[in-house]
């Protein structure tokens, strides 16, 4: 009966095992010893040292893609000032419209040209000497010419209409040196420069001469209207600022007109097509410019590339009295290019850029893609 007893397990309802059962092995676990262990064991090792290489290379290859597409990137130029970008339109004061009557010309008849000047397009006015001649009154204008009411209105109304006034400074006798410390003439030249300044004044012109003009190159020369247009381009095309000289003969008169006179000047046409492409171009309006090497041509044959952010204008002229053939191609240059302005008339608006041909006393303009390095 003892033995029976013994060999009863209580069971208990919905329990798998009976009571004061041996409970079932746990799950092996390792400790932090065995796991250094197990991590220093090869292949382990070997793999991890592969992946950090592997990691560190793709790495440094993408920063030396990085520093190459930046290096490679073309760098936006700084803005321009306005003087980089305008046109200017020099007016001799003997030049003035008379807007009384009195035999003189006036600032007031000038302020009525204003409106011209946005149709041309010109974006800055010198003014001929207005102010007194002596060094001692610069800040006083010649009654003739009107008063200071009178320029203060014409520099207010071209500021609203885009275009900024300077002043052509007269000439005055100088007895002692400018930079002499207690030289009255300098002394008054400032304070007259800041006078005007603070009168809404853009800029002043300093001329002892006309060398500046450029009419004045070729004073020495046979007249010639080839020459003429040969001068007008490079004006318009080369660095810098164009300067036009107004008055009496200007290829450019101010009219009330808003059309070119084509019957006075032979080239008034030809400047209104310049001054338009170069108030739409910021390739004419930078300060780029690289000579493109022309092979087996004289002297009197050369071009030159004026790149900008969007595109670049390529100029060829041909100075000589024989036409000419040019092969302007280069790997970096597109098999052809726009005809955006042309001394001759052109029957095509491209041209193959292999076969490009001048004719005596030619100049055009091509328009080419901003990626554009010869």
């Amino acid at each position: 009966m003892g033995k029976a007893e013994a060999t009863i397990a209580y069971q208990v309802p919905g329990e798998q095992l009976p009571l004061l059962s041996p409970p079932p092995p746990s799950a092996p676990y390792l400790s932090q010893e065995e796991v250094v262990q197990q991590a220093r064991a090869a292949p382990w090792k070997g793999l991890r040292t592969a992946l950090l290489c592997l990691v560190a290379a793709l790495f440094a290859c993408m920063l030396a893609t990085a520093l190459t597409l930046l290096l490679k990137m073309h760098r936006p130029a700084p803005p321009l000032s306005w003087w980089q970008k305008a046109a200017f339109y020099h007016l001799p004061s003997t030049s003035f419209p008379d807007s009384n009557g009195d035999g003189h010309g006036d600032l007031e008849g000038v302020r009525r040209l204003l409106d011209r000047l946005v149709e041309l397009p010109v974006q800055a006015l010198v003014l001929g000497p207005v102010l007194e001649g002596d060094g001692a009154n610069l800040s006083s204008v010649c009654s003739s010419h009107g008063s200071l009411e009178k320029l203060q209105a014409l520099v207010a109304d071209g500021h609203k209409k885009g275009i900024r006034i300077l002043l052509e400074l007269p000439t005055w006798a100088e007895t002692l040196d400018l930079v002499t410390e207690g030289n009255r003439t300098g002394l008054h030249l400032k304070r007259a420069l800041q006078f005007w300044q603070a009168q809404g004044v853009n800029g002043f012109l300093v001329a002892k001469d006309p060398l500046w003009r450029l009419d004045a190159v070729a004073g020495g020369l046979p007249p010639s209207l080839d020459l003429e247009e040969m001068l007008a381009v490079l004006l318009f095309s080369l660095p810098g600022t164009p300067l036009l000289q107004g008055g009496v003969g200007s290829p450019v008169p101010l009219g009330n007109s808003r059309k070119p006179d084509t019957n006075g000047h032979p080239l008034t046409t030809l400047y209104h097509s310049l001054l338009q492409l170069h108030a739409n171009s910021l390739a004419l309006q930078g300060a780029g410019f690289t000579p493109l090497p022309l092979a087996n041509h004289s002297e009197d044959v050369f071009a030159f590339l004026r790149p900008g952010a969007c595109s670049g204008i390529l100029v060829a002229l041909n100075l000589d009295s024989q036409p000419c053939h040019l092969n302007l191609s280069q790997p970096s240059f597109p098999n052809r290019a726009r005809v955006v302005f042309s001394t001759r008339p052109e029957p095509q608006s491209d041209v193959k850029m292999e076969e490009v041909r001048l004719a005596p006393h030619q100049a055009f303009l091509l328009r080419v893609p901003s990626e554009i390095r010869p």
